[in-house]
């Protein structure tokens, strides 16, 4: 949580990466290499992965869901 932003030393955190785009964040997909799969494949992940489950907030936000982000 975080530390790629302090690796990389772009960033020191997610807060600073959505004030410097300027943009509003909708969402985080975390790696998930069973979603990878399965779209690689043409298929829909199962909804219990990490990523689906991601997926599908964004995609609740987007429909005007009142949606919080997860914490970090």
């Amino acid at each position: 949580s975080g530390g790629l932003f302090r690796s990389t030393g772009a960033y020191q955190d997610l807060d600073a990466v959505i004030d410097a785009s300027g943009v509003r964040l909708m969402g985080l997909v975390p790696e998930d290499p069973a979603l990878a799969a399965a779209f690689l494949r043409g298929k829909r992940a199962q909804e219990s992965s990490p990523g689906m489950k991601a997926l599908s907030r964004v995609a609740g936000r987007l429909e005007g869901e009142a949606i919080p982000l997860p914490e970090l």
